[in-house]
């Protein structure tokens, strides 16, 4: 295969995100934009946070909630990109099974398909580049949602 299947394989990608962005804003359920605030929030330094007024640790509190629910967007964005990645893979490995002995593991199928097809090559490394941003986002959102917590109680406190 030849460039324009790698880029083919990029434009089937999008497309794929983009019908499904295109349900999330007609069925409403999408909640959240990124919005500088959202890091001054998150990013407070105890002085800050103990200067704060009981409403702007209420605000704060509501900008770090926000801030999770877009992490979780993003998260979400990433994991259906591994799984529309991995589908195409897994297609090509069911497609090309009479090239590969009855004994070859399905992990070595796997891996000689991507090696050998550049357009499963490009959907590997779009399958990397997602499993990298999940974990690079694991966590975030219940750290987020903590600190919303903390302000929380703390502005309940005051």
């Amino acid at each position: 295969m030849n460039g324009e299947m790698q880029l083919k394989a990029a434009d089937r990608l999008s497309k794929h995100i983009e019908q499904i962005d295109d349900y999330l804003d007609l069925s409403n359920v999408r909640f959240s934009n990124f919005h500088e605030e959202y890091l001054i929030s998150a990013d407070m330094s105890i002085s800050a946070i103990s200067s704060l007024t009981q409403q702007e640790h209420f605000d704060h509190a509501y900008l770090l909630y926000g801030y999770a629910s877009y992490i979780q967007d993003e998260i979400n964005k990433n994991k259906v990109v591994l799984s529309w990645c991995n589908d195409q893979i897994e297609k090509m490995v069911v497609a090309n099974l009479a090239s590969f002995d009855q004994y070859t593991k399905h992990e070595v199928k796997r891996q000689s398909i991507v090696r050998d097809n550049s357009y499963a090559a490009k959907c590997d490394q779009m399958r990397v580049v997602a499993e990298a941003r999940l974990q690079s986002l694991e966590g975030k959102v219940f750290e987020l949602k903590r600190k919303g917590d903390i302000l929380l109680e703390k502005g309940k406190r005051l």
